[in-house]
């Protein structure tokens, strides 16, 4: 199937949009100043998560965090910390306070009837509390130095990682190999239960990361990567030829343009 455009696998479909904007959004933080990112990110905080909140409804259309238009909201927010390396600019200790009250809030909220005004949202993608742990995390990692060895197993493992979320919400291999599986977990000791839960994500991760590597594997042999990119540098040449002559005439008009208004200046003195 085509998960771009049907209505399964909801990120991939969304990050599917988002990547055309791209290079857009790249060119539009490059060309702002330290100030008008922040008054950026300060308007996407506000607008799509503060306002849909407090209001409890959807405003702007960002279906609780399941859009394209969200994804480029937090990718902005993303670029605005690594142009301006604001993780070098807050102490490590801080974030990680901001972190845990923020988590504390959070679940705080699932100890309150749901119908309770706006607190329902708090448990959305969108809610303020969610998105600043996330970019709370994302500043402490960005904090982290790795060594040398755990940098090899993030570099190996992170091209995988979309094939694994991939794998295990695709609708078929839910029903038959994940859903209610693991439901006899509830029945371990309180102390045991986070650890098998820990456990057997990771065992997860790694299967079906492997699964990804032997798919990676065989386009490396049948020479996948090499086709599509000689692919795109052809469609690329084309395109550029169609705009370039496009161009053309655009400068073509404005030298015309400039020269009839200086023959209209000189006859003017004259």
């Amino acid at each position: 199937s085509m998960p771009f455009c049907f209505y399964v696998l909801w990120y991939y479909r969304a990050y599917f949009c988002m990547f055309f904007f791209i290079p857009l959004m790249n060119k539009g933080m490059e060309l702002m100043n330290k100030n008008e990112g922040r008054m950026l990110v300060a308007s996407i905080f506000i607008l799509l998560t503060i306002i849909p909140t407090c209001l409890n409804d959807d405003v702007y259309i960002t279906n609780a965090g399941y859009s394209c238009f969200w994804l480029m909201g937090c990718y902005m927010v993303g670029a605005y910390f690594s142009k301006y390396e604001i993780e070098k600019k807050i102490k490590w200790w801080a974030l990680l306070i901001i972190l845990i009250v923020s988590i504390s809030l959070t679940f705080g909220c699932f100890k309150i009837p749901y119908d309770v005004f706006f607190l329902s949202y708090l448990v959305d993608y969108t809610s303020p509390t969610i998105f600043i742990n996330g970019a709370m995390l994302v500043l402490l990692f960005a904090k982290m130095k790795p060594h040398k060895v755990t940098k090899y197993i993030i570099k190996f493992f992170a091209p995988l990682a979309f094939s694994v979320y991939v794998i295990h919400v695709s609708p078929y291999f839910w029903q038959k190999f994940m859903y209610n599986r693991f439901t006899n977990l509830v029945n371990l000791n309180p102390f045991l239960f986070p650890l098998a839960v820990l456990g057997i994500a990771i065992l997860l991760f790694i299967c079906f990361a492997l699964i990804d590597y032997i798919r990676y594997l065989l386009f490396k042999v049948c020479r996948v990567k090499e086709f599509f990119n000689y692919l795109e540098l052809k469609i690329r040449k084309l395109l550029s030829k169609v705009f370039k002559d496009d161009n053309k005439v655009e400068n073509k008009e404005t030298v015309l343009e400039a020269n009839e208004e200086n023959n209209i200046e000189i006859e003017v003195e004259k």
